[in-house]
């Protein structure tokens, strides 16, 4: 049990840490980011959506097929960051967070 709860609390932090790091360095300054966020924003460049809305579809897609792919011990272990990842960003993209806002060359390095 103690095991869980410490994991838990580190998947919290790294879904927490990842979504500000997009919200504020990544999508202000268009870069563009590997994996489900990369995707993302290629697909937002076509759809008007939400950030958090399209990246909860894509992660979903993906959840779904690694479920099929990869067995349910794959699913159940992502299932937590396929819901907060998306969860996180939709909280962070209604704060201002414009004060964190940086050059582009500086936001590639910290985002």
């Amino acid at each position: 049990m103690k095991h869980n709860g410490k994991m838990l609390i580190q998947v919290l932090t790294g879904n927490v840490l990842l979504a500000f790091a997009v919200c504020v360095w990544i999508v202000p300054n268009r870069l563009l980011s590997g994996g489900s966020t990369g995707l993302v924003m290629i697909i937002r460049h076509w759809l008007p959506l939400r950030f958090s809305v399209v990246a909860m579809m894509v992660n979903s897609f993906l959840f779904f097929m690694g479920l099929v792919f990869l067995g349910r011990r794959f699913a159940m272990t992502s299932l937590c960051s396929t819901l907060l990842y998306p969860g996180i960003l939709a909280v962070l993209e209604e704060m201002p967070l414009k004060l964190f806002a940086l050059t582009p060359w500086v936001a590639a390095v910290f985002g």
